[in-house]
């Protein structure tokens, strides 16, 4: 019932949040340690340490995630449960980071080629599109989000809506759920949404496409000129090559 849910924004007060400057943290989530990660996780893991040298990168694990996000009881109580899996805790967890604290969420297949594009870091907020300017439902990508500051307009009434749900719900509706809430808060917040530079993300899944064909060079830079953020996925045969190959 997404007007039960548009009629709670209505009813919040998160547009009047006290905000600080972010601290410079990357956040790189891995619940069972990062050493325990698949192969093409500690290569990502290996890339965002090469590029992000003057930030503080900090792995996320389901034993520290309490020492950076104060997160409500009910919410864990269901994660612990299996009513919410790891990748809707993670939606949640990584919202609830960059309200408290700012800086760069990464999922943990987020691959670098280079520094992190000026126009993320000069942004307030940044995540990058999905589909054709904005037309479709899903029309963000949460696996890369950047905050200037805390307790942003946008992702704290995101946040805020994702504990209504839970609050309500003790099952997961649709996979895109997060997604969709984030739909309802642009459009309530027209203003701050506008300020979003558009980017797709088309550009940084090129290389995911290229993990399991042979290595071609050429190819390789190619897509390097286009974006130096590459989302790839360990759910494939692991491609065996130097993770410091497309540096």
């Amino acid at each position: 019932n997404t007007g039960y849910y548009i009629e709670y924004l209505k009813d919040t007060n998160t547009n009047v949040c006290q905000w600080q400057p972010a601290s410079k943290t990357a956040w790189v989530c891995w619940f069972q340690g990062m050493e325990n990660a698949p192969e093409t996780v500690h290569c990502c893991f290996e890339s965002v340490k090469h590029w992000l040298t003057d930030w503080n990168i900090v792995v996320v694990t389901a034993e520290n995630y309490s020492n950076y996000a104060a997160l409500p009881e009910f919410i864990v109580n269901k994660w612990k449960d299996g009513l919410i899996t790891n990748t809707h805790f993670s939606d949640i967890l990584r919202l609830e980071l960059l309200i408290e604290h700012g800086g760069l969420w990464l999922d943990a297949t987020t691959f670098l080629t280079g520094p992190i594009p000026e126009y993320v870091t000069d942004s307030d907020l940044f995540v990058y599109r999905n589909g054709w300017m904005d037309e479709d439902m899903i029309n963000m990508a949460s696996w890369f989000i950047f905050a200037s500051k805390t307790n942003d307009v946008m992702l704290t009434q995101t946040r805020d809506l994702l504990f209504e749900y839970w609050r309500r719900f003790d099952y997961m509706k649709n996979y895109f759920l997060c997604h969709m809430l984030f739909r309802m808060v642009e459009e309530s917040n027209p203003g701050a949404w506008s300020k979003v530079p558009y980017f797709n993300h088309v550009d940084n899944h090129l290389l995911m496409n290229e993990l399991e064909k042979p290595f071609n060079a050429k190819r390789v830079e190619q897509i390097k000129r286009l974006t130096s953020v590459h989302k790839l996925t360990y759910k494939q045969r692991e491609c065996g090559q130097d993770c410091t190959a497309h540096r």
